[in-house]
């Protein structure tokens, strides 16, 4: 009797959590940018994660599960209201669909607890992508300032971690109080955003003290630091894109600007060639990467044996139940881990549609990019290029929550100003009327 009232009132006070953060989060989307946050730093991003959980009914439930859970729920519930031009809607009410059908078909297959386990990298992408393409009031440019503290705070904790356990090479496991755990103190997509940050605020014009300065330097220390290799791809190609769209206008308007910022390209990359090759720790990654037994031979090999074991007509249409087993035997181990591919992950969870609409989401924003540079006042090349980093990031890794949430962002923004297309929608948060409701 006395369990039965206990579980009772845990019910309830889960129920009125829910509601309350339902609520706060649908008057106030810098809360939910905030509760996302914290959230993250403290479980998702940092190496080692904080172990936050609590059981509930059975069932393991982390903060991060509530939070992108309700941010899942409100967007949903304004698919529902219709409130979406049809492009926007249709690709965000496939994704929704997809997940929502293959976690119920995972519960039933092999329970709730185990189909929610392997749902949550998906849970905690989506949710804050589809909260943040209906948030009110819409995002500005004043709403990357919270990325911003995420991003330096994630960079201070790369330096300090750094500086007591020292700088060691990619994928080297290291002890820290009786535990082996990744030498690297970031997850990759934690890096990645950190990255972003840094786009962000050259591309919108935050730099403008020498505060600003000194936090650019930081975040980018880090990223080099950190040593995620796809995240240095990334960061090489926004870098090449940056210049080239600045010098195909300065030739023409600062022939000696140009010039300059060509010389020290060519003074610097010798010089860092040379950094990276006095360096044991950078040595190594670089050695990794490619190579037999590399890190990118064994992705190749895990998702050759992944998809050679999910190949049936029906598996590559529907996809596989949440909760399915990745178990497959790389180099004589059997592992589980997850896929380390947006692409083939989506393949796998949803069938043919999934890599699909992943694309399609992406594409949406390209082809609106003007809209989206306007409202965010963030160049329309930036936007491009913060989109291409995460197709080309996500060939082989998974994105994360504060990827889910800028992306949204883009969505949203891109959609805000009617007339970019032919398509004759109305913008987001726009009545018929004409009437802005953001």
């Amino acid at each position: 009797m006395l369990t039965s009232v206990v579980t009772l009132l845990l019910l309830l006070a889960a129920g009125l959590i829910a509601v309350g953060l339902w609520t706060l989060f649908v008057r106030r989307p810098s809360a939910a940018v905030w509760a996302l946050i914290v959230c993250v730093i403290g479980t998702h991003d940092i190496v080692p994660p904080l172990a936050l959980q609590i059981t509930f009914a059975g069932f393991n439930v982390f903060p991060l599960d509530v939070v992108t859970g309700v941010m899942l729920a409100i967007g949903a519930a304004g698919l529902v209201r219709q409130g979406y031009p049809r492009p926007l809607s249709h690709a965000l009410g496939v994704f929704v669909a997809l997940f929502g059908i293959h976690l119920l078909w995972g519960a039933v297959e092999f329970g709730l607890q185990t189909a929610i386990t392997s749902s949550r990298p998906w849970l905690y992408l989506l949710g804050p992508l589809v909260y943040a393409t209906q948030a009110t009031p819409h995002w500005t440019r004043a709403s990357f300032r919270p990325f911003f503290a995420v991003a330096l705070v994630l960079s201070g904790y790369v330096l300090l971690r750094i500086a007591q356990l020292g700088l060691h090479g990619a994928n080297t496991p290291i002890e820290v109080g009786g535990q082996l755990i990744d030498s690297r103190p970031l997850v990759s997509p934690a890096a990645l955003f950190v990255m972003q940050c840094v786009l962000i605020a050259v591309s919108a014009r935050f730099i403008r003290s020498p505060l600003w300065w000194v936090a650019v330097v930081v975040m980018s220390t880090a990223v080099v630091l950190v040593q995620f290799r796809t995240v240095w791809l990334v960061a090489f190609i926004t870098l090449v894109g940056l210049y080239f769209r600045w010098a195909r206008r300065a030739i023409f308007t600062n022939e000696r600007a140009a010039l300059g910022a060509a010389s020290v390209i060519l003074l610097v990359a010798p010089v860092a060639l040379v950094a990276t090759a006095s360096s044991s720790a950078f040595q190594y990654s670089v050695e990794t990467t490619s190579g037999q037994n590399s890190t990118l031979s064994w992705r190749t090999d895990s998702w050759a044996s992944l998809l050679g074991a999910h190949s049936s007509t029906r598996e590559i249409a529907l996809g596989l139940p949440a909760g399915t087993s990745y178990e497959r035997e790389i180099d004589g181990q059997i592992l589980h881990q997850s896929p380390h591919s947006v692409y083939v992950d989506a393949l796998l969870s949803f069938g043919i549609l999934g890599p699909l609409v992943v694309a399609w989401v992406g594409i949406l924003i390209i082809r609106r990019r003007r809209s989206a540079s306007t409202v965010l006042e963030i160049s329309a090349a930036a936007v491009v290029l913060i989109v291409v980093g995460e197709f080309v990031f996500g060939i082989t890794t998974m994105l994360g929550p504060m990827q889910g949430l800028l992306t949204g962002m883009l969505l949203q923004a891109a959609f805000l100003l009617g007339g970019d297309d032919a398509s004759g929608q109305t913008a987001v948060g726009t009545s018929p009327g004409g009437r802005a409701a953001l």
